[in-house]
């Protein structure tokens, strides 16, 4: 391998580094998988990413396999950012944001741009990319474009993709695609050429027509696999490959600079929390609280909240009502630009609290310290202060249709009991996203044949009850496995089919949304961990 490194150093502007402690510390996302790679290539431009890809390329061509795999800050869940091969590290260069158009309200920027640094340039504007608040600011735009997140405002302002303008992108073989949409005229210029962009466009069109009669099953709320495709074909006939790649983990290109739409942001956020008695009045309660137009609803499990007060959260209102032991609470969110709507939208609150017997209403503005920081209180689950317990969120952001939702928590209370593992769960009010936030050991192997048990049931109960375990963020390397068994080989096939179109020779990001083998899985999780 340090031939390869010093072949990349000659031709590189950026660097490339094999030593073991730095190979050691680029081993893990924000997950439980560890996996070392063989080098880390840290590009300083566009070219740097292309030569790396070309030379992949060219070893694959030959039989010798350098696999890349695209990095941000390592902030992802599912072991997307994670593999063998040379690890491209983009956080470390390409982090400029190049220009805002204030008058079109977009901003150019590199993918290792952080959310902190791209939220603070634009607040200067009165604007920002919404979609992205409630994300770890640490992590990167381009990492957050590759792995679909979005955080707490998603429900009121659509997910990330509504925000993506362009992207430029590297392909396998080191050539530069540049997305957007392209009329008909346009399309067949671009069938016309004898390149891998060429290849992709004729590609794209064979797919969509062969599995129209199952892009034509797949349910919007459903982001498994590369089912992003149902937006790739508008009803005029043009062809935009922008969707393709939010969300694709570096399986089908390495995203190297973009152009985002970005929104008006109101300064003020007034939030109430209800607590409630019953866990079934508060989830009842969730459809009302659609029509009033907040910023967000946000329902936890009273497990959760009490987890963190257990270990020192401060929770003053978290009290009994009438005389019960809370079992549940909401938070509700309004950011109108206007006082007086947010102030409408609270008093409906406190009218529709006023006829529903055992629920508290607790107000921001009474003598409380902000409720904020509740949206944010699975992290005293996912990151607890006992060691060898707990796991990142990975059993979240599933898409459970809502007419089922309450069928679906009972049996999911029956399989945390079958498991002996406590399922509390949160959901997202508007976007109807599912989470749960279970506490378990997986220092033992033991530990971790149950836990791909508990993503194994999990993920077809889900399916059982017509959701998806992947309503948003990216399936990645671990839960891959879980979702393709539930959707059926037809499917598998088409996910299969836009790889190989893409990559060709496997040289991008090998294992990462594919059926992979659960023993192998089970081996590359970290038992060291210490949560």
């Amino acid at each position: 391998m340090s031939k390869v490194a010093t072949y990349l150093r000659g031709h590189l502007a950026g660097e490339v580094d094999f030593r073991t402690d730095l190979r050691a510390a680029r081993a893990r996302d924000a997950g439980i998988l560890a996996i070392a790679p063989e080098m880390v290539v840290s590009p300083r431009n566009t070219s740097d990413i292309r030569k790396t890809a070309r030379f992949s390329w060219q070893l694959s061509e030959r039989g010798h396999a350098l696999p890349l795999v695209a990095r941000g800050a390592g902030y992802g869940i599912s072991g997307g950012a994670v593999g063998r091969g040379a690890q491209i590290s983009l956080a470390a260069h390409m982090n400029t944001i190049f220009e805002y158009d204030s008058k079109q309200r977009l901003a150019r920027l590199q993918p290792g741009v952080t959310i902190q640094a791209l939220q603070s340039a634009l607040a200067l504007q009165g604007t920002g990319v919404l979609a992205l608040d409630g994300l770890d600011s640490r992590g990167t735009i381009g990492g957050a474009i590759a792995d679909n997140a979005a955080g707490y405002l998603a429900g009121k302002y659509g997910s990330l993709a509504a925000n993506v303008s362009q992207l430029e992108v590297v392909l396998a073989n080191g050539d530069v695609l540049q997305t957007g949409k392209i009329s008909k005229r346009e399309l067949s210029r671009k069938k016309g050429q004898q390149d891998l962009e060429g290849d992709i466009y004729r590609g794209v069109e064979t797919i969509l027509e062969d599995y129209a009669d199952e892009i034509s099953t797949i349910h919007e709320r459903d982001q498994t696999g590369y089912n992003s495709i149902v937006r790739v074909r508008d009803r005029d006939g043009s062809i935009d490959l922008t969707p393709l790649f939010i969300g694709n983990q570096g399986t089908l290109g390495i995203i190297s600079e973009m152009i985002l739409r970005v929104d008006f942001r109101s300064q003020h956020l007034d939030t109430a929390a209800l607590v409630f008695a019953s866990a079934d009045t508060a989830r009842d309660m969730l459809d009302e609280l659609r029509r009033f137009a907040p910023a967000f609803v946000k329902y936890f499990d009273a497990a959760l909240v009490r987890r963190a007060v257990q270990v020192g959260y401060k929770a003053p209102w978290f009290q009994e009502v009438g005389g019960k032991a809370p079992q549940a609470v909401i938070l509700v969110g309004f950011d109108d630009f206007n006082a007086r709507a947010r102030a409408k939208g609270k008093k409906k609150l406190e009218k529709l609290c006023g006829g529903v017997a055992d629920v508290s209403l607790v107000l921001d503005d009474d003598a409380h310290a902000s409720l904020s920081p509740l949206l944010d209180i699975a992290r005293y689950s996912t990151l607890p202060d006992r060691a060898g317990v707990g796991m990142s969120p990975l059993l979240s952001d599933w898409f459970v249709p809502p007419e089922r939702f309450e069928d679906f928590t009972k049996a999911l209370a029956a399989l945390g009991n079958k498991l002996r593992v406590d399922l509390p769960i949160a959901v997202d009010g508007l976007t109807e996203l599912v989470s749960a936030y279970p506490l378990a050991p997986i220092a033992q192997a033991s530990d971790r044949q149950k836990l791909m048990r508990l993503f194994d049931e999990t993920a077809r109960l889900v399916h059982q009850y017509g959701g998806a375990i992947v309503g948003q963020h990216g399936e990645g390397r671990l839960l891959s496995r879980f979702a393709y068994e539930c959707i059926g080989a037809r499917r598998v096939d088409m996910y299969r089919a836009i790889r190989k179109l893409f990559d060709p020779l496997g040289t991008l990001n090998p294992g990462v949304k594919q059926l992979n083998d659960v023993r192998q899985l089970a081996g590359m999780i970290d038992g060291t961990l210490r949560f």
